[in-house]
């Protein structure tokens, strides 16, 4: 069994139908870090401030809370994955957990993942980097230019997807590649992007895909 990881609440069909393509005789566990609170105890958890603000599911709607304050409630879902009997887990996030968790079994971060491809296929530093919400912009502009990049970092919600704002924020002079960087995008986004843009894109999940497709 392969343990999902999703910064929310569960269920999250959308990002299960995904992975189910890749099943490969595994079964999928897909498990919210925040199942099980209230509302009200998650809406405590949004006044704290941080470093880096992710975009969290609850339900159908969804709160910005920061990195850090994820990380027990994560742990806390490892160790019940692991209990479950699941070989390894995948953190559905590709934000920048610059700490390690607590864990007797492998944990795929698609951080890593996105950094080692990007690096893997650049012409030049400069990329154009896709935020699901504009709190985020500033930490993932520093989180690029610690991996030696130059980047143009820009906000567009997964589901209120357009290529315009994309095409306004390209530069004269070109870009390396594009980086959908949240679990939230998918295949549909990337090859709208590409159409548009001619340039290489690139979303984590599929990225995660790939990995679990060769074990």
């Amino acid at each position: 069994m392969i343990g999902l990881i999703t910064l929310g609440t569960s269920p999250r069909l959308d990002l299960l139908s995904y992975f189910e393509e890749y099943r490969r005789g595994d079964k999928f566990i897909l498990v919210g870090a925040l199942d099980g609170l209230s509302n009200d105890s998650i809406k405590k958890l949004t006044v704290h401030e941080g470093n880096y603000p992710l975009s969290v599911r609850i339900g159908t709607q969804s709160e910005v809370i920061d990195i850090e304050v994820l990380k027990p409630f994560i742990e806390k879902q490892i160790n019940h994955l692991h209990e479950l009997g699941c070989k390894r887990a995948v953190l559905l996030c590709s934000g920048e957990f610059d700490f390690f968790f607590k864990s007797q079994i492998p944990i795929i971060r698609p951080s890593f993942l996105l950094e080692g491809t990007v690096k893997a296929n650049q012409n030049n530093k400069n990329i154009l980097v896709v935020s699901p919400i504009k709190e985020q912009i500033a930490a993932n502009e520093k989180k690029w230019r610690s991996y030696g990049f130059n980047p143009i970092v820009i906000a567009i919600p997964p589901t209120d997807f357009s290529c315009e704002q994309i095409k306004n924020a390209l530069p004269n002079d070109c870009v390396s590649q594009i980086v959908l960087d949240c679990i939230s995008y998918t295949r549909e986004h990337r090859l709208l992007v590409e159409k548009q843009t001619n340039w290489n894109t690139w979303t984590p999940i599929e990225l995660v895909g790939g990995i679990l497709n060769l074990y």
